[in-house]
């Protein structure tokens, strides 16, 4: 979240935010009417000044086209979060929403107020007016992901950018899971690449079978043993029913 929080902020959010004090939220703040739209992780942090703290909320967008109006589906969002808050008798805490969209159509952000026409700056003040930053990974080349300190970063991004080029997620697949990790033993590492693995055959519509023998095909003898190691946890998790199910449900 570090990394993603550094390349994406605004310098001027970025430099009033303490992310030594970063901490994942296990709450969700996605209602069933806004599952259609977003899924969320969300981050909480100190401000620099004064001792109040702000969330950070990647709102991870599920459709290839923009939604109608994001502001009205980010405003449910934000005050579903207060509205949580305020139950629980706790202090309000700011919401940074950051939507990453990764659909081919052009996403101009348009202001709340733009929604109403030519509106006079003397009746401004009762529209709730607000925010949100857009990450349209269609304007990030691959070579500039690839370059992003973090690996898990580069590989996540390069996935969501091509999710619908089945030609691309089949050539470099073998890359997208196994290749750049320094140490694939470290259980934090394994626990992505097997989520990751999961997703990509998902989207890809691979088999297991598919990616051993891409696998075998590489080069780095390290990667075809790394690959066949995790492929085997697959099948034998039962994971790969997962997968089916997956597929059928995106078909």
């Amino acid at each position: 979240m570090r990394a993603c929080s550094e390349q994406f902020l605004p310098k001027n959010i970025l430099d009033k935010l303490d992310l030594d004090t970063l901490e994942v939220e296990t709450t969700s703040y996605i209602t069933d009417d806004l599952s259609e739209y977003f899924s969320d992780l969300v981050w909480r942090c100190r401000l620099k000044k004064g001792n109040r703290q702000a969330k950070i909320a990647f709102l991870y967008e599920h459709k290839s086209y923009k939604p109608n109006r994001p502001h009205f589906q980010l405003l449910d969002y934000i005050r579903g979060s207060w509205r949580i808050q305020t139950a629980a008798n706790e202090d309000l805490v700011l919401m940074i929403p950051i939507v990453l969209y990764h659909g081919t159509v052009k996403w101009d952000v348009e202001s709340f107020e733009s929604y109403f026409g030519e509106i006079e700056p003397d009746f401004l003040r009762f529209l709730p007016c607000f925010d949100f930053i857009l990450i349209n990974l269609q304007k990030y080349s691959d070579e500039t992901i690839r370059s992003f300190r973090s690996i898990f970063l580069q590989k996540a991004l390069l996935a969501l950018k091509h999710h619908l080029d089945k030609e691309y997620l089949r050539l470099y697949i073998v890359e997208l899971i196994f290749s750049g990790y320094e140490n694939v033993k470290d259980e934090q590492t394994r626990r992505f690449m097997r989520m990751f693995t999961v997703y990509l055959l998902t989207i890809s519509g691979m088999s297991s079978t598919e990616v051993r023998e891409a696998a075998k095909q590489s080069n780095n003898n390290n990667l075809k043993s790394e690959a066949m190691s995790l492929i085997d946890e697959l099948i034998e998790e039962g994971i790969e029913k997962g997968i089916e199910k997956g597929i059928e449900k995106e078909k």
